[in-house]
């Protein structure tokens, strides 16, 4: 009789404490998925940054190469510039050419005879010779004392007092005016005054 009852015993015991011991084996397999999850996140991530430093890495690099190869062209035509003569004619001559920016478009910096300084033909024909090859735009700035001619685009007052005329022509913004200082071309219509 009492073999029977611990065999019972035994019988109800048995099935209950068999799932107590998967448990844990369950919850390590859990926490290794868990695990494994964020390995493969992490993975991820360090994969993105890769990438993200790599795109960095290359958009840097074309941007140098871009710089290099402006720096190339601008020396280019610095020496293009320094070989060529400049253009003259008949009571003008060109000191310089600005480059605005990196447009590849330039204001001319021209001098005047002072004693043709109200000839607007010698103006009209400094302009023919200088804005010809320039089909979309054309900036010249004309002085009559060396002095005053500027080595950059912005001027300062005396060098602005001293500035003759001004002719500017842009096809894409619709602009072609030439004006003229009105000490040297007295028509209210055409001159600016300083």
């Amino acid at each position: 009789m009492n073999k029977s009852i611990i065999s019972l015993a035994f019988a109800f015991v048995l099935p209950w404490s068999a799932p107590a011991s998967s448990q844990p084996q369950q919850r390590q397999q859990q926490q290794q998925q868990q695990q494994q999850q964020q390995q493969q996140q992490q993975q991820q991530q360090q994969q993105q940054q890769q990438q993200q430093q790599q795109q960095q890495q290359q958009q840097q690099q074309q941007q140098q190469q871009q710089q290099q190869q402006q720096q190339q062209q601008q020396q280019q035509q610095q020496q293009q510039q320094q070989q060529q003569p400049l253009p003259q004619g008949d009571g003008w001559r060109l000191i310089r050419s600005v480059q605005l920016g990196n447009s590849g478009n330039y204001i001319h910096m021209v001098l005047i005879d002072v004693s043709r300084d109200a000839d607007k033909a010698v103006y009209g024909a400094a302009l023919s010779k200088l804005c010809r090859s320039q089909p979309d735009f054309c900036r010249v700035r004309f002085w009559n004392e060396a002095r005053y001619v500027p080595d950059s685009i912005s001027f300062t007052d005396a060098q602005f007092k001293a500035l003759r005329a001004e002719y500017v022509f842009n096809r894409a913004g619709g602009v072609q005016e030439l004006r003229y200082a009105c000490t040297a071309v007295p028509d209210k219509n055409q001159c600016f005054s300083h």
